[in-house]
Parts: structure tokens; sequence; C-alpha cells
């Protein structure tokens, strides 16, 4: 009995150790989580990080040592805390292309803008683009339908206006430029991407999607310069499809790496364009062109 009551408040002492403890890591990596979540840059994440674990470390040791309790917190699960925060801030910095953070500023449309896609390699805007609105004479869309895209404007609006080929040829090559209008913001956490779908062919079976560029959130009128990257020239009618979609958090990731694929020409995610993500709604008229090669 003289034992067991003697062991008593070393148990109690121990128990509150390692509950004080397990609060330092799992608060540790909360703060660096909501950090990350609110898009903060890496560096204010682990400060942010470090400040929570140092806070939290200081008062599970002082404050139950006023109390009378002798309590220490072992190294270990400092070093833990600490080890996961800097391997969440590592992979945070080498996240491939996150998307730029704010939204972006309208486009002023005219021959001189320049050109504006995620692609590092854009090319030169042509010297024969006449700027958004397109003329007449130089849309290249052969039909423009809205389908039920406008149940969906409560995730967001815009519209495709215009298609000009950036080669002066009769109907759309593999590089275009296209004027859209965005109407309506979409709700935070959701992004807008401009998509290119080929459409089934003698040599396409299924759709293919390719995530070409993200658009801005802020209503106003965008001159977008879209470049094929990996295309090959074939013999007939090279139909395509061109939309905007709304895509939740989850679904932007999976069209970002659609898109790094695209630029890397990496075959092995091609699988994966035949259908959207789930999440990723159209929010837009779908434009269709076309070129006879």
């Amino acid at each position: 009995m003289i034992g067991e009551t003697e062991r008593a408040p070393y148990t109690r002492t121990k128990a509150l150790t390692v509950v004080i403890s397990l609060l330092v890591f799992v608060a540790g990596l909360a703060g660096y989580l909501v950090v990350y979540v609110v898009r903060l840059p890496s560096l204010f994440g682990f400060l942010a990080c470090m400040a929570a674990l140092s806070a939290l470390y200081l008062a599970g040791v002082n404050l139950p040592n006023r109390a009378g309790l002798q309590i220490t917190v072992p190294r270990t699960f400092v070093y833990l805390g600490t080890a996961a925060a800097i391997s969440l801030t590592a992979a945070q910095l080498s996240a491939p292309d996150k998307p730029p953070l704010g939204p972006q500023q309208p486009i002023p449309p005219s021959a001189a803008t320049s050109p504006q896609t995620s692609a590092p390699t854009a090319l030169s805007p042509s010297p024969s683009f006449p700027g958004c609105p397109l003329p007449t004479e130089d849309n290249r869309i052969i039909d423009a339908s809205w389908g039920n895209a406008k149940r969906n404007q409560h995730l967001g609006l815009a519209s495709l206006d215009g298609v000009a080929a950036d080669d002066g040829k009769p109907g759309v090559g593999f590089n275009m430029w296209v004027c859209a209008t965005v109407k309506k913001a979409p709700p935070p956490g959701r992004q807008l991407w401009l998509l290119l779908r080929l459409d089934p062919r003698k040599d396409i079976a299924l759709p293919v999607h390719f995530a070409k560029y993200r658009l801005s959130e802020t209503p106003g009128i965008y001159a977008i310069y879209v470049k094929a990257f990996c295309s090959v020239p074939v013999k007939g009618p090279r139909p395509r499809t061109l939309m905007v979609v709304s895509a939740d958090v989850s679904a932007s990731r999976e069209l970002q790496k659609n898109h790094n694929s695209d630029k890397a020409c990496d075959r092995t995610y091609e699988s994966r364009r035949t259908k959207l993500p789930s999440g990723a709604l159209v929010v837009s008229n779908t434009a269709a062109i076309n070129r006879i090669e």
C-alpha cells in the first residue's frame, strides 16, 4: 500500500507529461497547417510553427511546475515537432508551379498586350492579333453553346467571346489567342481554369482535356495566348473545344498537374486526361474550333 501511495504522484505527473508533450507536437503541426491553408510564404509558415511550439512548450513546463508538479517535457517530442515543421516547409518549397497568390489584374485588350499564360515559354503576340473583342472576320469559333453551364454560375461565370489563329490561316492551328470574359468571380476556395478538349476523331477514341490557363478571379476581359506544347500534325480535321471550369481545391491541384505534364510532354499522365477531375464544373459557353490539315 505504501509503495502504491508513493507511486501515485509520479504516475499522475508522468501522464500529464505525456499529454502536454503530445499537445506541443500537435499544436505545432496545426499552427503550421493553418498558415499553409491561408497560403503565407513558407518562411512565415515555419516561423509561425516554431512560435506555436515554443509557446506551448513554455506553457507546458512552467504552468504545471508553478502548481507544484515537476513536469519535464521530453526533448524527443520537441525534436519531432521541429522535424515535422522543417519537412512540411521543404515540401511546400518543392511543390511545382504553385498557383500565384491573390487575384491577377485584368489584361488591357490590345495588339500589344503581353501573352498571358502560365507557361514560361509563351510566344510573343502575333502582329496581326487585333485585340479583344475580336472583329467578326477574325473570330474562328464555329459554334458556341451554353448547355447547362449557367446552372453552375453560383460557382463563377465566364464567357468565351472569340478565338483567333496566330498564323492567319483558316481555322485554328496548334496555337491561338482566346478572348475570355470573367463575368462573376468564383467563391473563395475555387479557381477558374481555361481547358482545351481534343474531341474524338479517327486517332482519338475519347475526349482528352488539357488545362491551359488559370484565369483571374477578377471580372474583366482577358486576352489569353494558348500554346500547344507537344502536338504532332495529323492529316485531316482537328476538332477541339474550349471551356472554362470552376474547380475546388482538389480539382485545382489536379488541373495544375495536368498543366505541368502538358508543358513537360509527360505521356504518363495521358490516361488521366479523358475526364474532368471531380470538383471541376463548366461555368462558360463551350467554343468549338477546327482546322483541316
